[in-house]
């Protein structure tokens, strides 16, 4: 195990029916709330109104900012800064999922700058404040009620940038499991994609072998996640198997699981956002179609850590480690198979990729992340082929 230092100061107030204290948590932090949330559904469960009526009963003034969309954009984030600005609020509450929460932080970051938010997003301007924020998730995904990462996608560049930074990590989180009983299944799938690859893009990439507690925690992570799929496919209302998915998406990126596992990437993310950002195809979904092409990249070079992986969680019996790796690769393809996440840029309604185009990007977000060691753009695209056909 390496050395690290472990912080994460956002509180969890978790369990059936804690909507209601989201007012008093929020009249710990300011007086008149930026209310980010996303399309209809947050009024049609219900959640849009009890937040609203916790944060009157509390003296907060309510500031209504809505039609945040799956992969925020930079055009509607500048006019949620503008609203943030010219309204005095001194505090922004996130009400939706991960993309909700990912604007919300960065209104509360560009609400503070004298400056174009873009100018942080692309490396031009540094971050000294940022208005507090409070998080609502209604999706269990992204972990984005834990952590300081937001990511934002130009609609005029088509690049998305991922950032991080403690000042807009929520300073308190309200997680009530049931909010998240009426997500679709076809988005409920997506969702258990990104939580497997949060909890174990650190486990995959990682130099240190001799790290048992942490592999156990990412595995144990996994294994909840799909023992909840397993339920939700059948019954997708079930409120334990939510319970339980909710609290994994949190662990999955709150910093918990690679705490101690030294240096690591995120080659699977890496090739996912240019996906999104180019093709606006949800982030679950471009995991799905990279993650098993990479593995089967990683399995000619370095497959010691997915092997692993594998025998924990698929009971992969291969001995050597380079079979083992590719067998893993297989069988998490099957897993998504079974789910119904697509495995192709096909089957996510990408019928001509631009690989070169999407390589190109993917290998200026590793440059940039200080993670392009061994990459280059056609290894790049050669993992992107063997996502046209979905195998080699």
């Amino acid at each position: 195990m390496q050395s690290f230092v472990y912080h994460n100061p956002t509180k969890i107030i978790f369990g059936l029916g804690v909507l209601g204290q989201t007012g008093a948590e929020a009249a710990a932090h300011g007086k008149r709330a930026l209310l980010v949330t996303g399309g209809g559904s947050i009024r049609r469960s219900g959640v849009y109104d009890t937040v609203r009526a916790s944060l009157e009963a509390a003296g907060i003034e309510v500031v209504d900012f809505g039609g945040v969309e799956p992969n925020p954009k930079l055009s509607h984030l500048r006019q949620g800064i503008e609203l943030a600005k010219t309204s005095g609020a001194d505090l922004v509450i996130a009400a939706g999922g991960g993309s909700v929460m990912d604007e919300a932080k960065a209104i509360a970051a560009g609400a503070c700058m004298d400056t174009d938010i873009n100018d942080y997003l692309t490396g031009g301007a540094l971050l000294s404040c940022a208005l507090p924020v409070i998080t609502v998730p209604t999706v269990a995904a992204t972990g984005s009620e834990m952590n300081g990462v937001f990511v934002i996608t130009n609609d005029e560049t088509h690049v998305k940038n991922g950032m991080a930074h403690d000042l807009v990590r929520p300073k308190t989180s309200i997680m009530d499991p049931a909010t998240t009983a009426t997500i679709p299944l076809e988005y409920t799938i997506l969702a258990a994609v990104d939580i497997v690859s949060h909890a174990t893009e650190g486990t995959l990439t990682q130099a240190d072998n001799d790290t048992p507690l942490q592999d156990g925690l990412t595995d144990t992570v996994v294994r909840t996640v799909m023992d909840c799929m397993h339920v939700l496919m059948a019954t997708p209302t079930d409120l334990p198997a939510r319970t339980n998915m909710m609290w994994a998406s949190t662990l999955a990126w709150n910093g918990l699981c690679p705490a101690g596992i030294g240096t690591w990437a995120k080659p699977c993310h890496m090739l996912g956002h240019p996906i999104s950002a180019m093709y606006d195809t949800l982030h679950g979904a471009t995991l799905s179609i990279v993650t098993p092409a990479w593995m089967e990249h990683q399995a000619e070079i370095e497959p010691t850590r997915i092997a692993r992986w594998g025998r924990s969680l698929f009971g992969v019996s291969e001995q050597d480690d380079r079979s083992a790796a590719l067998v893993t690769a297989s069988a998490l393809r099957g897993w998504y198979r079974k789910l119904g996440a697509p495995l192709t840029f096909a089957e996510a309604g990408i019928e001509k990729p631009d690989l070169d185009g999407l390589a190109e990007r993917s290998m200026s977000i590793a440059r940039s992340k200080g993670e392009d060691s061994g990459w280059n753009t056609a290894g790049i695209r050669s993992v992107l082929e063997r996502s046209l056909q979905g195998s080699k």
